[in-house]
């Protein structure tokens, strides 16, 4: 009976290590690498995939490791890439759940987006990529000031009413700029 205790591998519970603070979660960052590249290994891809998609998403739920958060979602989307993974209704709900946990005009979230419309390019039909992807890119660009690059995104995302409306409420930030600028001249 006590050799049994001693063949059972303690269990570890990287959330927990994660919800720790920072030396618990660069310990579990590490660990969570660790085992994607061992399920790749061992071939057991959806493994690997769902461990890289929980790792990611208790870092970025978590607001302060959108760091390591965005490192195990790139690892995520690396994997769909390397083993041509489409863009079905589970990888898109994966990627939404993913994009819901960046805080707006975050340059994690703008990386992230920018590899995930890269594998579906890459991997779809679309010779620009998921109109919803580019949708997401480009109002993360946007946010970013990053606003020509932003409109190329809203137009092969066919969201034209989304662009219009961000023209609409630049020119209105234009306006009033203008206005306390006539003001203040006065």
């Amino acid at each position: 009976m006590s050799n049994n205790k001693k063949n059972k591998r303690k269990e570890i519970n990287l959330e927990e290590m994660v919800r720790s603070g920072s030396e618990g979660a660069y310990e579990a960052l590490q660990l969570y690498k660790s085992k994607v590249n061992r399920l790749k290994q061992k071939g057991s891809i959806d493994e690997a995939i769902v461990t890289a998609h929980s790792g990611s998403r208790i870092f970025l739920s978590l607001k302060d490791f959108e760091s390591a958060g965005t490192e195990l979602a790139k690892i995520l989307i690396e994997l769909f890439i390397e083993f041509d993974k489409e863009l079905n209704l589970d990888n898109r709900n994966i990627i939404n759940e993913l994009d819901q946990n960046y805080s707006e005009g975050s340059a994690f979230r703008e990386d992230f987006l920018k590899l995930t419309l890269k594998w579906n390019v890459k991997t779809g039909t679309r010779t620009h990529g998921d109109p919803m992807i580019n949708v997401k890119y480009a109002d993360s660009l946007w946010y970013n000031n990053k606003q020509g690059k932003a409109i190329y995104h809203y137009v092969v995302g066919e969201a034209p009413e989304n662009l219009s409306d961000k023209v609409s409420q630049y020119r209105f930030f234009l306006s009033k700029l203008l206005i306390l600028f006539y003001f203040w001249e006065d």
